[in-house]
Parts: structure tokens; sequence; C-alpha cells
């Protein structure tokens, strides 16, 4: 169900009006998920570029021990710097089942993975969202995400992946890129929300019964010319990562450029919010070279959250497996490794109470791997 507590604080970070850049990312909102949310809301704004997408990340365990990493997404894409205008179905699934002594180290893990390519791009339209008062669906290339009142539902096959899976809120929606209620002809929504998630995954002729956590994002941005993905992951790239575990969760939107910072710890459907890169860190501690992009990338970190109400959340988190791709933008190329693993992470709130927690770990670590330098 939703969750009716939520707090609502609008981070320092909000751009001036009249001013689009990166900050519209990170935004510091947290409020019950309302089923309109998930609708097309184009409607008036077909002439602004857009980025619409609608996907979940699920971390779980199967019922016989494997750990699964699946990413599903779809995605409408209308800007100029994304150069091809286009509708994208993603799904990239890794499955691993090392022993006890493996879990911390990192491996060259196989992976399955389709859309992000130019040539899976499927043409603008071809992408339905379907809206009742009481459901909205979002299908192409054979994936379907169905949303209700209180139940996500992930369906069909797409990339040899079969999905029938069911998610529910574990708390409120964390709208880092602003609210719906608020979006005029032009402007940013979009949420993080996390939760529990059951079903199955078929790939390769194998059923796995899974349970575990999942996030479902939901975005929506609009304007005259949307903010360049190659400028806001620059340096050191940037990091969408989450932590799961029945005690608490947490997730946090950094980038190296720019002193961007978001997060969000949840613990008993309450969400305690964090801004800013003095009160959020993701410290690399090791690296590994990949032998598939042949790029040197982090596999363990330091990570730190505090609060608006002065609770502290530790963590160290390894990882052991990873997919990879590339996402092509006007001007250059960003490489995205999305990395599995584990976390032990501390919850201390303000009043003293203290949260212990083993959970499962996701960092899409993204990074502008090369821009263009002409003499034009």
């Amino acid at each position: 169900m939703f969750v009716d507590d939520a707090m609502a604080t609008v981070a320092k970070q909000t751009p001036a009006p009249g001013k689009v850049d990166q900050s519209v990312l990170f935004q510091m909102v947290s409020q019950p998920i309302k089923l309109s949310d998930e609708g097309a809301n184009t409607r008036g704004r077909e002439q602004m570029e857009t980025f619409n997408d609608s996907g979940f990340m699920i971390r779980a365990r199967a019922e016989t021990g494997e750990d699964i990493q699946l990413w599903t997404f779809l995605y409408q894409q209308r800007s100029s710097e994304v150069i091809i205008n286009g509708d994208l179905c993603q799904t990239c699934l890794i499955v691993s089942d090392f022993p006890a002594d493996e879990q911390s180290t990192m491996h060259d893990t196989p992976f399955l993975n389709k859309g992000q390519s130019v040539e899976d791009y499927y043409k603008p339209g071809d992408l339905k969202i379907t809206e009742t008062p009481s459901k909205v669906t979002w299908s192409l290339g054979g994936r379907e995400i169905i949303a209700t009142k209180d139940l996500w539902e992930i369906k069909g096959t797409h990339n040899g992946v079969r999905t029938d899976l069911r998610a529910r809120p574990l708390g409120p929606g964390f709208f880092h890129v602003g609210t719906f209620e608020k979006l005029g002809k032009q402007g940013a929504a979009g949420y993080q929300a996390h939760m529990a998630i059951e079903g199955e995954i078929e790939a390769k002729g194998k059923v796995y019964k899974i349970t575990g956590y999942a996030v479902h994002e939901r975005i929506y941005i609009a304007f005259p010319t949307i903010p360049p993905r190659l400028e806001k992951n620059r340096g050191g790239g940037s990091n969408w990562l989450h932590c799961f575990g029945p005690e608490f969760s947490f997730y946090i939107l950094n980038a190296s450029v720019g002193g961007h910072a978001t997060a969000m710890v949840q613990a008993g459907g309450k969400q305690y919010l964090a801004g800013g890169d003095a009160n959020i860190r993701t410290t690399p501690t090791e690296y590994w070279i990949d032998p598939k992009s042949a790029q040197r990338v982090p596999c363990k970190w330091d990570i730190w959250i505090k609060t608006s109400d002065g609770s502290e959340m530790k963590a160290t988190a390894v990882a052991n497996g990873r997919s990879y791709y590339y996402w092509l933008r006007r001007g250059g190329l960003l490489t995205v490794h999305q990395f599995k693993g584990d976390s032990e992470a501390t919850f201390t709130m303000a009043d003293g109470k203290v949260l212990r927690s083993k959970q499962f770990f996701h960092n899409e670590f993204m990074r502008t791997y090369y821009e263009q330098v002409t003499g034009d």
C-alpha cells in the first residue's frame, strides 16, 4: 500500500527559474505515489525535447540459490542529444552462483543485454502507454509494465528473457526529479521507489523463481533542450546506487562534476533524505580492470550518508559481477557498468537507534568515455 505519512522537503539544489541544468535531477521530495504519475504526461508538451521512462532494476535470490540482477526499462527519447529519436526496450540480466569464498571477488560475469544500441531502437510511437482509471500499461518489444493502485507487474518476453513478476512498494516515492503535480508546459518530474518483488524469470531454458527487492524508476523530462548526459558524467562519472535489506534500504545519485548529490534511506516505511556532496559520499577503495571493456573501474566502495535530521548511514559495498554497455550521445560516448554484489550497512538514527543490515547491492556507474573536439 502507499504510505500516508510521507514527508516532503525541496532541496536547495533546485535550479533557478528558467535555468535548466543537471541539478534538476537532484531534488529531495518524499511523498506517496499516485497512479497518474505512471501515465504518459506528454499532452501539451509535444514540442519539447523529451526523456520519458518507466522501468525496474531487480536484485533477488532464486529458490535454487542463484543471485539475480535484472534491468528492464522502457524509454521514449526525443532530443538532439540522442541523435536518432526512438523508443527503447532494454533488458539486461546477470545470473551468478558463486561459492561463499568468491562472494567478495570481482568476476567477468556473462550477461544478456539488448536495447541501448542504435540498431535496437524502435520507431517513435511504437511504445504504447495505455491509461484507464484503474491501470496504466507501458508496452514495447514484448515487454509490459502494468501499474495499478498498489501493485506493479512486469510481464512478457524481450531479449529471450521472460518475466512474470509482481512488485509492491515498501514506502513512498523519492521524487528526486520533482513531482508531477508541479509540471508546467515544460519541466521535470520523477521518482525512485523501493519495492518487494516476487515471481518468475526465465532465460536460456531455465526458470528462476525469485523473491527479493526492486527499484521502480519513473522519470519524465521535457525542456526545449534536454540537459546533456556527457556533461554530467565527466571525470569520475556518476553513481546510481541502490542497496536493499530487510532492516532498511538506501539510494544515492551523485556526480563527480558539479557537486550534485541526493540520497534517501528508507526504514520502517519512512524516508530520511540527504542532499549535496558534503553529506553524501561514495568512495572507491578497490579497482578492477574489466577484460571486456579494458577499463579500470571501481569494484568496492565506502559509502556514507548524513541525513537532514542528523541520522547517519555507513556501508561497505563489494561488487562480484557486472554487465556493460554504452550510450551514444551527440558529440561523444558514455560507458555504463552495472555492478551487482553485497553490502554491509549500519544506520544510526538521530535518536540513537541502530539498524544493521546485510544487503543486496547495485550500482549503475556511468562515465563519459569520449567527447569530440572539433575546430568548427
